[in-house]
C-alpha cells in the first residue's frame, strides 16, 4: 500500500502518464528532482525517455525501459508498476494534482537550497541577496492564473490606451513605416518569413534585430545555421554602412575603423537588451524566463534542434511549430522565425508570379499555425545595387496584406524601405 499524501500524488501522476498518452507533453514541465523518493524518479525518467524517443508508453514499455536501465528491481519490479496503474481511477483531476506536485517540489528544492545557504553562508551581502532571490524565484507557484475580471480589465485598459493615448503595447514597431502601417508584428504571435537560400531572409531578420534593440525592445536571437559572431559582424555592417566583406576580412581604412568603433560602442551600450544563442528547442523557455524578452528571433525553423527523436520529419516540424506558438502565446512575446521554401517554390513562383503559402517547406502546419506569413522576393526586372526586394505578406491574421518594396544594399546587407509616398 502506498503511504504518504505526496507519495500518493506522485504515484497517481506516474500512473496517469502510463495510462493516458494525451498527457505525455506535460512530462516536459516536471523536474525529476521534484519526486520525493528515488523509485518514482526512476520511473519518471523511464517514461520521459520513452516519450522523447517517440516510443508508445504503456506498462510493458515502461518496465522494459527500466529493465534496460537496470532499475526495474530498484523500483519494486513490475508488481509496483501494476500497483501504481491500478491506483488510478481516472485522469479528471490530473492538472490539479500536477500543480500541487510541482509547487511542493519547488518548495522542497528551495528549502534544501536555503538550508545550504545557512550552513555555508556567502562571503558577501550581495551574494546572499542574489542566492535568496534565486530561491524565491524557484518557489513561485506553478501556472498561477489571473481571474477573468483581471483579464477583462487589462484588455479594456489596453483598448483605452490605444484610443486616447495612442499607445499599443501589443504592437511591435520596426521603424519600417509600411510594415508598421499594416500591423505585421504583435505580441503573442508567431510570424514566419520565408525565402530561398541567399536571397536575404536572414539579412532581413538581422535588420529587424538591430532596429528592435535600437527601440529598446528586449530580444533573444536563436541562430542554428549562422554563428553568433557572424550575426554580430553582419549587424555591424548594417549599422555602420561599412562593407561587410571589409569587416569580415579586416580590410578597413583608418577612418572606417574609427567609425566602426563608434558603431560597436553604441551597440554595446544596448548589451542588456539582447542575447544571441544556439540552444536546443526545449532549453529556450529557460532563457525566456531569465531574460524576459519582448521578442524572439529564430533562424530558421527547419534546422532547429530538439531533444526528442521523431520517426517522421513532418511530426518533428509539427512539434516545433506548436512549441514556438505556445511559447509566444504563453509569454505574450513576438516570435519571428525564418523558413526555407520547398523545391516546388520556384515553379509556383513562375506559375503565379509570386510565392503562395504552399511554398513554405513542410508547409502544412506552418501556414496553419503562424499568425503572419511573409516572403522575401526579388524584383527580377532590375539588377543593380541597391536591388529591389519585396516583403510579400500573404497571411496577416490581425492586419492587412501587402507587398512592401525595399531597397537592399548587398554590400552592407541593409534593407531600407521605399518611402510610402514613392510606393
Amino acid at each position: 500500500m502506498l503511504t504518504g499524501n505526496m507519495i500518493d500524488t506522485e504515484a497517481y501522476l506516474l500512473g496517469c502518464f502510463i495510462l493516458y498518452s494525451d498527457l505525455s507533453p506535460k512530462l516536459l514541465v516536471i523536474n525529476p528532482s521534484y519526486f520525493s523518493i528515488k523509485e518514482h524518479e526512476y520511473i519518471f525518467e523511464a517514461i520521459l525517455n520513452l516519450y522523447k524517443n517517440n516510443t508508445p508508453i504503456d506498462l510493458l514499455s515502461v518496465s522494459e525501459e527500466l529493465q534496460r536501465q537496470n532499475k526495474l528491481d530498484a523500483v519494486g519490479g513490475v508488481t509496483y508498476l501494476m500497483k501504481i496503474v491500478e491506483s488510478v481511477p481516472n485522469s479528471v483531476n490530473f492538472d490539479y494534482h500536477l500543480k500541487r506536485f510541482i509547487e511542493n517540489g519547488k518548495l522542497r528544492t528551495s528549502l534544501l537550497e536555503l538550508s545550504e545557504i545557512i550552513n555555508h553562508p556567502p562571503i558577501s551581502l550581495e551574494e546572499l541577496q542574489e542566492n535568496l532571490s534565486k530561491v524565491l524565484d524557484n518557489a513561485t507557484p506553478y501556472n498561477q492564473e489571473r481571474d477573468s475580471g483581471t483579464v477583462l480589465q487589462a484588455v479594456f485598459q489596453s483598448i483605452a490606451d490605444r484610443t486616447f493615448e495612442k499607445k499599443n503595447f501589443s504592437f511591435i514597431q520596426t521603424g519600417y513605416e509600411a510594415v508598421d502601417a499594416v500591423g505585421l508584428f504583435s505580441r503573442g504571435e508567431l510570424s514566419v518569413i520565408g525565402g530561398r537560400p541567399s536571397k536575404g531572409k536572414t539579412a532581413f531578420l538581422i535588420n529587424l534585430f538591430y532596429r528592435f534593440i535600437q527601440n529598446n525592445y528586449r530580444v533573444l536571437f536563436f541562430t542554428y545555421e549562422t554563428s553568433p559572431n557572424v550575426i554580430f559582424e553582419r549587424m555591424f555592417a548594417i549599422s555602420s554602412g561599412i562593407k561587410y566583406r571589409n569587416i569580415r576580412m579586416g580590410l578597413l581604412s583608418e577612418s572606417e575603423y574609427q567609425h566602426l568603433v563608434e558603431t560597436v560602442s553604441s551597440i554595446y551600450d544596448k548589451k542588456d537588451y539582447f542575447s544571441v544563442l544556439n540552444v536546443d528547442l526545449e532549453e529556450i523557455p529557460t532563457h525566456v524566463k531569465e531574460f524576459k524578452p519582448d521578442i524572439i528571433l529564430l533562424d530558421y525553423i527547419q534546422v532547429v534542434r530538439t531533444q526528442r527523436n521523431f520517426k517522421k520529419r513532418l511530426e518533428e516540424i509539427d512539434y516545433i511549430i506548436d512549441f514556438l506558438k505556445n511559447l509566444a502565446v504563453k509569454n505574450n512575446l513576438l516570435l519571428i522565425s525564418t523558413s526555407q521554401l520547398n523545391r516546388e517554390a520556384e515553379k509556383l513562383n513562375m506559375q503565379y508570379g509570386e510565392y503562395t503559402l504552399m511554398a513554405l517547406r513542410e508547409s502544412g502546419k506552418i501556414e496553419q499555425v503562424a499568425d503572419t506569413v511573409s516572403f522575401i522576393q526579388d524584383d527580377r526586372s532590375k539588377d543593380s545595387n541597391p536591388t529591389t526586394k519585396y516583403l510579400d505578406i500573404k497571411k496577416n491574421r490581425e492586419g492587412a496584406l501587402a507587398k512592401i518594396p525595399f531597397l537592399f544594399y548587398q554590400d552592407i546587407l541593409k534593407f531600407e524601405e521605399v518611402p510610402l509616398y514613392e510606393i
